[in-house]
């Protein structure tokens, strides 16, 4: 190969940084130096200089690069490793040349990010797997307190036997369990009365639990659909849509809205009378529903008071006697209703 044109490979090959290359030529031209003289000489020997600095130079940083790779690998930092061994592989693809320590130290990044991907694998098929149950786990607790709402349901409005409703509260008291924190404080509230009342009945004396074959249970007025007023019946309709609305409105509202809202559809009522009209509006409540009057307790403290505590005692739900307890129940209920009849 002349001269003139192995000066021109190398320093072409020196700006492009093509280390193989660089090399091979820079050994090629220390075969041509003996054979040279003059100015021929003075333009080969710069290039081997320029080819010299640049191996130098290469040769520096590769060094540094295996060994801040070796570092990491030895010390487990997964960032550095990940980042650096591409970017050596990326250095050394221009020099085919590799020492054996340097192919150690690769694949031992190789190895080291292999595993660190199959740690992350497997934690990540652990966290799914936790996922699934606590999903699992949520949508027990939510049907175990849909049976809450239905047993509860089933207690307030069935007529029992004192056998039938000990068997049933024991049920309750299983799926109340069951459903944990996902019950509502008015929820466990009930929970808790109708276990109190179970206990109370079981401790009363048998004599008076005897009654003569003849007699007959003797139904609460308020609570018997027969002894409604004829003219309150189309009364209860109006103010079952009229909470309804308002359930779906996310509103509470009072009776003094309703009168306001309904009109002529709803007259002036004594205080029997509306109670009364709120009982025969929570019969068509479902069993797994809140109270929809809760609405009406919700927007009026003096309502709550004097008219709802007597609902609730009505329908055989707790109702406590402590006014802020009574509050409580009033916005835990309230609040249960905007979310069950969001999507009606």
């Amino acid at each position: 190969m002349q001269i003139g044109a192995l000066t021109r490979l190398i320093n072409h090959a020196v700006r492009k940084k093509e280390t193989t290359a660089v090399r091979q030529l820079r050994d090629t031209a220390l075969l041509q130096v003996p054979r040279c003289e003059g100015q021929a000489l003075e333009h080969l020997q710069r290039a081997i200089d320029q080819a010299n600095d640049l191996l130098d130079e290469q040769d520096r940083i590769r060094r540094q690069l295996f060994a801040q790779l070796d570092e990491a690998v030895q010390y487990g930092h997964v960032y550095k490793v990940t980042t650096l061994t591409p970017q050596l592989r990326r250095f050394i693809q221009g020099d085919t040349v590799i020492t054996p320590q340097e192919a150690g130290t690769l694949e031992a990044a190789d190895t080291f990010l292999r595993d660190v991907r199959q740690q992350a694998a497997q934690r990540q098929r652990a966290a799914d797997e936790r996922r699934a149950a606590e999903a699992q786990e949520r949508q027990a607790r939510n049907r175990a307190r849909r049976q809450v709402q239905h047993i509860i349901g089933r207690l307030r409005r069935e007529a029992l036997s004192a056998e039938q409703q000990k068997h049933l509260v024991e049920e309750l008291v299983r799926v109340a369990q069951e459903a944990g924190d996902s019950l509502s404080v008015a929820e466990r509230r009930k929970v808790d009365a109708w276990v109190k009342r179970s206990f109370a009945s079981a401790e009363e004396p048998a004599a008076t639990e005897k009654t003569s074959p003849a007699a007959q249970p003797q139904p609460d007025p308020i609570m018997e659909p027969a002894k409604l007023p004829e003219r309150l019946v189309p009364v209860v309709a109006a103010v079952r849509g009229a909470l309804k609305k308002a359930a779906r409105e996310r509103a509470a509202t009072s009776w003094k809205r309703l009168e306001h809202q309904l009109g002529s559809a709803l007259p002036s009522l004594t205080t029997n009378e509306r109670v009364q009209v709120l009982v025969q509006v929570e019969r068509s409540t479902a069993g797994d529903e809140p109270l929809l009057s809760s609405l009406l307790a919700a927007g009026d403290p003096h309502f709550t008071y004097q008219y709802y505590r007597h609902v609730l005692t009505t329908l055989g739900l707790d109702a406590p006697d402590n006014d802020e307890d009574l509050r409580d129940v009033v916005e835990a209920d309230a609040e249960q209703v905007f979310t069950d009849w969001r999507f009606h």
